[in-house]
């Protein structure tokens, strides 16, 4: 289980309800016990399946036809936010049975794609917290043909506080040439590519935002500063969670003129933004990019989850990926420092 993953989200942005031919549909018996008579959704994880479909439960139970003309992953939204994958071929006939409260209980039925992924899942409640990565490698390299290598990779490596770029190469490189084919692998070796060129030491790109009036933002309204990016999103709870901590940050340090911030939200609700700050009081700089994660500031920075921080030095050099507050206290006391070494030196 895990919440919705921004580089399926990327596809996500593009998802209409349609019609389909009965010929190709895919039957699916839904019973949750606790969803009672929730709303829940089966979206695309890539255009293979271009479309959103909204599941009204009735008492915790629902059957209903899914328009499916090939092999494609899918995913269902609960109603607490929790994404859960399945996979779907035409003419299947899939079940889905468990609990909400209880998401590992949660398990698909209906074809050998989603008896391997319920077989991985299930084995890892023999294995330690240490041991699941290389369970999920062992799976995508035995498994070079499947579906479930792509979710794995993403699910175990690339969403990750430091993704092993290299290793996650390295794990593409043993996927067939259907896999590589794919939306998702295309997009993630696009991206391994944009976190190349954004590192440590690097100079950071130029970027052009705009803030909640339509004024435009650039990088060198922070000339001399050392700048705390944060991308950020108001439907995404860990997002919420960072706030608070830039909040501290911000009441902190929000009376040096050497230090600034900005938050870059990837929201496509501008009312859900607007609220999102007015309701956490963040009253530093905030700008929207309005093409979420199709826009270029995304690309330009490299950013594969919400929240990522990036330090900019003064000449707009990256200090920092993803700083903590200790990082980012330790760092201008060192700033600091140097300054005051550099008085003394004078006198």
């Amino acid at each position: 289980m895990k919440k919705l993953s921004p580089l399926y989200l990327l596809f996500a942005l593009f998802l209409v309800a349609c019609s389909s031919d009965n010929s190709t549909k895919t039957t699916l018996q839904v019973n949750i016990k606790d969803a009672g008579n929730d709303t829940l959704y089966i979206y695309g994880m890539d255009k293979y399946y271009d479309r959103m479909d909204t599941l009204l439960m009735n008492d915790g139970k629902l059957t209903t036809n899914l328009p499916v003309d090939t092999l494609v992953g899918l995913w269902l939204l609960l109603p607490d936010g929790q994404t859960f994958p399945l996979y779907a071929n035409k003419g299947d006939k899939l079940a889905i049975n468990g609990t909400i409260s209880d998401s590992l209980s949660l398990a698909v039925t209906g074809n050998s794609l989603n008896d391997e992924l319920l077989q991985f899942n299930q084995a890892l409640q023999t294995v330690s917290e240490s041991q699941i990565q290389n369970k999920a490698a062992t799976f995508i390299t035995e498994h070079p043909f499947s579906l479930v290598s792509i979710y794995l990779l993403d699910n175990y490596f690339v969403q990750t506080a430091n993704p092993d770029v290299k290793r996650i190469q390295r794990l593409i490189e043993k996927m067939s040439g259907e896999l590589r084919d794919r939306p998702y692998i295309i997009a993630l070796n696009e991206q391994l590519g944009q976190d190349a060129l954004l590192e440590v030491g690097k100079l950071a790109p130029y970027f052009r935002v705009k803030d909640a009036e339509g004024n435009i933002i650039t990088r060198t309204k922070f000339n001399k500063q050392y700048l705390l990016i944060n991308f950020w999103a108001s439907w995404d709870e860990a997002s919420q969670e960072a706030n608070q901590t830039l909040k501290r940050i911000h009441k902190k340090y929000k009376k040096r003129k050497d230090f600034a911030m900005l938050g870059i939200s990837l929201d496509v609700d501008k009312q859900a933004w607007k609220q999102e700050i007015a309701n956490d009081t963040l009253d530093w700089d905030q700008a929207i990019e309005e093409k979420s994660w199709q826009g270029e500031v995304v690309s330009q920075y490299a950013v594969n989850q919400l929240p990522t921080n990036l330090l900019l030095n003064t000449a707009g050099r990256v200090e920092k990926i993803n700083i903590t507050e200790e990082e980012l206290e330790t760092f201008l006391k060192d700033v600091d420092k140097k300054e005051a070494d550099k008085k003394k030196k004078r006198k």
